[in-house]
Formats: C-alpha cells, structure tokens, sequence
C-alpha cells in the first residue's frame, strides 16, 4: 500500500512539474487559441479545427484538393503538429532571439503589416463607374492606338552630294530589280539583305515593325513616312526612289492595322484594375511617409560614413 502510494505521489510531481514548467514559459506567437473539437494532440499542445481549417483556407486550390481522402488530411495534421513541435524547440533553444532570425522576422511582420493596414482594406474598395468614366476620359488618348503599317525598305545612305549621285544610279537598278521580282514574295527581303544600309533591318529582310506615321518620321524622315502611307494593299512596292535629307529608300507595304479607339465598356475592367493599382501605390506611398515623420527617424552621417561595410581580407 505505501509503495503504491509512493509511485502515485512521484507520477503527480513529475506532472505538476512538466505544467508548472509550461505555465512558467513566457508568452510566445505559437500559443493558439484556436476553437473547435481537437484535431491533433502532441507535448501538452492541441490543434483544434479553426485552426487547421485557417491553414488549409491559405492554400492555393490545387492544394486544397489533394486533402480530398482521409490519408492526405492524416499527412497533413501530422506535418502540422511536426512543425509546431520544431519550433517549440527552436524556442527553448532561444533561436528567436538569432540576429539573422530576427531581421527575416522584422521583415515578414513588415510585409504582414502593411496587408493588413493597407492592402486588405483597399482592395475593398473598388473603383465607381463614375470616377472610371473620369479616368477614362483623362487617359483616353494614351489607350488609342493610330493607323499603323508594317514596311519593308531597302536604305542608301548618301552623305554627301557625291555619293547622292552616285548611290541613286543604285537605288533606281535596284528598284527595277525589285519590279522585275515582284511576283516573288521573297525577292524584295533578299535585296534588302544584299544592298540595305539600314543595319536595324537589314538582318529582317529589311522589315520594319509596326509603326506608326509619327514613329516612321522619327526614324526615317517625313518623306518616307509619306511614302509608305500611300501604299495601299499589302504587297504593294513605291513607285519610286524615296529621297530624304541622309538617305534613299525603297519602300514596300507588307501589312496595314486600323487605327483603334477603346470604347469604355470593352476596356472597363482593365481600368479598374489600373486603377486600383494606382491609387494603392499612392496610398501606400502617402502611409509610409506618414509613419516615417511619426517615428521621427534621424541618421547619423558620422558613424555611418565609418561603417565597416567592405570585407577585410
């Protein structure tokens, strides 16, 4: 009997031991409050169902479904349980304390912070109609598009009036040439690769991209531009040699595309996120700058400039 009794009393120290040493812990970020049935027991702790459904709400839906049977639900509390029970030990290790812990910590607690400040309540807050009608209007020539065409040249450049002379004797056999393969599709790019001087296009057939009237005065002068507007059908070769101040071409039309004019209920949906966009960098921007003048920050352009920044051999 007094054996007995001796054993129970050893077996309630030892508990009351193991409890008073988790009652004596200080408070730490594992400690859950989480509701429910308990779904997983391990070293005195307990997961219960909010906790485990919060888990499985934060993963992405391909994951979600691969916890369809029983074995993967199994998997996964025990990959729960197995993670809580590493950082309890990392904990009375003291490992939270770790400098490179601490700056990953203050960095994720950063990010947490500004979603759950920020982002979160902005993006509830939709764009209206009218102030996307507004938006619209204001940036309306920005999402238009004008008539564009895709050419293909061949380029002399003629620096002097020396070889101006001489290179449009050239450009005009070259032209004929050019004729002469018209029915040939690729007559045109093998010239352009043989005689250009246009090193931009010369390794393309002489392709230019699509290009707007305004894009090929920029690069090539109005009277080109000029000239490759008036061609009509695709295919189409200019009737002559196009002389512009640095330069001679020959120009064909390979592609023509309409000028575009967005109507508001097509492109709605993409303002709205753009907008939205905008006025969350705003937003954020006008917070941080709010939370840098309340915390008062100073730098010190003293020490700093002494920092040991460069590793020493």
């Amino acid at each position: 009997m007094k054996k007995a009794f001796l054993a129970l009393v050893i077996v309630l120290a030892a508990g009351g031991g193991y409890w008073a040493g988790r009652g004596s812990r200080a408070p730490s970020v594992l400690d859950g409050s989480g509701e429910g049935a308990i779904v997983v027991s391990f070293g005195g702790e307990a997961l219960r169902t909010s906790e485990v459904e919060a888990r499985v709400r934060a993963m992405p839906e391909m994951a979600r479904a691969r916890l369809a049977t029983p074995e993967a639900r199994k998997r996964f509390v025990e990959d729960l349980a197995r993670e809580r029970i590493l950082a309890r030990r990392a904990e009375e290790k003291g490992y939270q304390r770790d400098p490179e812990f601490a700056r990953r910590y203050a960095q994720e607690l950063g990010s947490f912070y500004l979603e759950k400040e920020l982002d979160e309540p902005e993006r509830r807050k939709a764009p209206e109609d009218g102030e996307l009608r507004k938006y619209f209007e204001e940036h309306q020539a920005e999402l238009s598009r004008p008539e564009r065409i895709r050419i293909a040249l061949v380029e002399f450049k003629v620096p002097d009036p020396a070889a101006r002379q001489k290179k449009l004797a050239l450009a005009r056999q070259t032209l004929s040439e050019a004729r002469a393969g018209s029915k040939d599709y690729y007559a045109f790019g093998r010239l352009a690769r043989a005689r250009s001087e246009d090193e931009r296009t010369r390794a393309s057939s002489g392709e230019v991209g699509y290009a707007s009237r305004e894009d090929l005065e920029g690069g090539y002068g109005p009277e080109l531009a000029k000239a490759a507007f008036d061609l009509k059908i695709p295919g189409e070769l200019g009737g002559a040699v196009v002389e512009s101040a640095s330069a001679l071409y020959l120009v064909k039309l390979v592609g023509r595309e309409a000028a575009y004019e967005p109507r508001f209920e097509i492109v709605r949906d993409a303002l709205a996120a753009r907008l939205a966009n905008e006025r969350r960098e705003a937003d954020r921007k006008r917070f941080l700058d709010d939370l840098w003048k309340q915390a008062n920050v100073r730098i010190d352009e003293d020490p700093l400039g002494k920092l040991e920044l460069a590793s020493k051999r």
